[in-house]
């Protein structure tokens, strides 16, 4: 009597969750490897690449390129490619003729000369500077002993305050008390000041000064008044030379504000009514502002 064969087992439908669950435990592991990469420093992150290669490596997960610039701490594409031009010049420099490598020597000397030119510039033009600036103080002086001996007895200062020529007229006849009207027994003074300034290049500031008695004309409400005007008919006067620009003067009064001494005598307040005339010499960046200081009594 034949045995009955034992039934086949029904197949197993679900064997795909063995290779499902090996392929997530697969992928979990390399999103964990991804993440701490992207959270360690850059010395960090190299050591574990350089761990992660060698142990996939050691199993035979991955087989390691040989000569791996990166993994191997070798030389990269680009710097082979620098090294590799390097070398082709250098071959190509002993092709040549012995005649064109001379050829090539004075060149290099030609470059090495302009650039000591380059850097020696700037001493020459420091010396240039200073020879120019000794000239122009030079000329300053011979300039003020000319006004100063062509003024003299004339009651009028001519001083240099660094880049500022100063002229002042101390006259106290050159207006009448109180008044802005220029006594015309002096206008030939203001011409012959006038006709010294327009030879002489920059801007020209004339200013008015007064002592501090309120006595003046009823045309005057004040000194500030009262010294302004007087600086405009100053202006006024010399402009009457032809050869003054009259966009280099500015006419201004000071009132009592700037007094040379003490307005404690007859003689001081005569001082202190003056006008002084300011001549700006050089560029604008050149000039800086001179206060004059009240002299001591």
């Amino acid at each position: 009597m034949m045995k009955k064969k034992k039934p086949e087992p029904p197949e197993n439908h679900e064997r795909w969750l063995v290779s499902y669950a090996d392929y997530m435990t697969l992928l979990f592991a390399l999103f964990v490897v991804l993440y701490s990469f992207a959270m360690a420093k850059q010395s960090e992150y190299n050591a574990m690449v350089k761990a992660f290669m060698d142990s996939m490596g050691k199993v035979g997960l991955i087989s390691r390129p040989a000569g791996n610039p990166v993994l191997e701490g070798g030389t990269g594409i680009l710097e082979v490619e620098q090294k590799s031009q390097v070398e082709k010049k250098e071959e190509n420099k002993q092709d040549l003729p012995e005649s064109t490598k001379e050829s090539l020597i004075p060149e290099v000397a030609i470059d090495l000369n302009a650039g000591n030119a380059e850097i020696n510039a700037p001493e020459d033009l420091q010396k240039n500077q200073s020879a120019a600036m000794v000239s122009k103080r030079k000329d300053q002086k011979e300039m003020l002993g000319k006004l100063q001996k062509q003024f003299q007895n004339k009651r009028v200062e001519v001083e240099q305050l660094g880049q500022q020529l100063l002229i002042r007229i101390t006259d106290t006849t050159l207006f009448p008390a109180g008044s802005a009207f220029l006594q015309p027994r002096l206008a030939p003074l203001i011409d012959e000041i006038a006709n010294v300034l327009k030879d002489i290049p920059g801007t020209i500031v004339v200013t008015g000064h007064t002592d501090n008695l309120q006595e003046f004309d009823s045309l005057y409400k004040n000194n500030w008044e009262l010294s302004s005007l007087r600086a405009v008919a100053i202006v006024q006067e010399m402009l009457k030379n032809k050869g003054l620009q009259p966009n280099r003067i500015i006419a201004q009064g000071r009132a009592d504000t700037k007094p040379l001494v003490d307005n404690n005598s007859p003689e001081n307040r005569a001082k202190n009514r003056r006008i002084e005339i300011v001549v700006t010499q050089g560029e604008a960046e050149e000039v800086k502002a001179v206060t004059v200081e009240p002299k001591a009594e």
